[in-house]
């Protein structure tokens, strides 16, 4: 009989031992995950605040993003769905600070659209400044190609873009020398101008 009951005992025990142990994750811990919900609420709307800013000059540097850690998916988030265009177009601006490719995907799609508002492609390319454009010919093209754009918006924000590393001077020296080339006045005086700064 005393065997019996020790074996039962043992059966007890053995069961108390297998009970899995409580959640750690936030995947099993829905306050948790309701934090990090939460938190990239927050981030979604502090960065709105700052793009709201009333001067260009006040908007938020690389250093102040980066104390948002979630700051580039905002961006990008705000640079396709921003609810001004002014928003819109800053948050794009912005993304020069980032180099991901999923940041150079989408500023490369709206710089490349058409169809898209001229403020919008500018400011796209604006942000691609952002990428390893001597490394990734596809988009060094259209960064050249926006020289030529219609709204000379878009053409000034290349020659910027451009005028920051040597392959990109490079480019600009060409198209300066190219008597054949579509270059808005505005665009070809923002090459000299370029030019001639780095010359003092």
């Amino acid at each position: 009989m005393s065997i019996l009951f020790s074996l039962a005992m043992v059966g007890c025990h053995t069961g108390q031992d297998e009970t899995p142990d409580a959640p750690t994750s936030a995947a099993q811990d829905p306050d948790a995950g309701q934090q990090a919900a939460e938190g990239e609420v927050d981030e979604l709307e502090a960065i709105s605040a700052l793009l709201r800013a009333r001067h260009a000059d006040d908007l938020p540097d690389a250093e102040t993003l980066q104390t948002y850690p979630g700051a580039e998916a905002v961006l990008r988030q705000l640079g396709r769905e921003g609810e001004t265009m002014v928003m819109r177009t800053r948050a794009l601006a912005l993304l020069r600070f980032y180099s991901s490719e999923d940041s150079g995907a989408l500023l490369a799609e709206i710089a490349s659209d058409g169809d898209a508002h001229p403020a919008l492609r500018a400011a796209a390319v604006t942000g691609l400044a952002g990428q390893a454009l001597a490394d990734q010919p596809a988009r060094m093209e259209l960064v050249t190609a926006s020289l030529r754009d219609p709204d000379p918006r878009v053409g000034t924000a290349a020659v910027e873009v451009l005028d920051g590393f040597a392959a990109g001077k490079l480019v600009l020296q060409e198209a300066l020398q190219d008597e054949s080339s579509e270059l808005s006045p505005a665009v070809r005086e923002a090459i000299t101008g370029r030019a001639q700064g780095s010359t003092q």
